[in-house]
């Protein structure tokens, strides 16, 4: 491993894993997904975009993430993030549905939840229909893609 490390385990009650050295990062984006589909929530009414329902260019959307790096009003390691002021990332990431940019609203994390982040975005008016891929970019790294339905 290069680079600052830490030593991990995880416990339950009274069982512990082994530990493990696993490497320390700043940025390291991923998108939540079921499979190989982004979990991605429609702004106006909090239902799914699924392929029987997919977005639509101009929609606001929101997703949650992991790893887009350092934010202001920082809670304390292991507390949940506050709602009031939120806890916005200090560098907007970049989201590409596609090969379009969607335009960024809020990315920090998310009010109430331990070390989750929240994407709002506005889809691309430009998005061609079908399946496309979705990924976000912080610090230099990109998450894997994952697939939306759009028409």
């Amino acid at each position: 491993l290069v680079g600052p490390t830490a030593r991990v385990s995880v416990q339950f009650g009274a069982a512990a894993s082994e530990e493990i050295q696993v490497p320390v990062v700043e940025f390291q984006p991923g998108i939540f997904a079921s499979g190989s589909f982004g979990i991605v929530v429609r702004s106006a009414d909090n239902t799914l975009v699924t392929e029987a329902r997919p977005g639509r260019g101009n929609e606001l959307v929101y997703f949650y993430a992991t790893g887009l790096g350092p934010v202001t009003n920082a809670p304390t390691t292991g507390a949940a993030s506050p709602s009031g002021p939120l806890a916005e990332v200090r560098n907007t990431p970049e989201v590409r549905l596609g090969a379009d940019r969607c335009e960024v609203l809020f990315a920090g994390l998310a009010p109430g939840f331990v070390g989750i982040y929240q994407v709002n975005v506005r889809l691309p008016a430009s998005v061609l229909p079908g399946l496309a891929n979705l990924t976000i970019s912080a610090g230099g790294s990109t998450s894997r893609e994952v697939r939306v339905p759009v028409q």
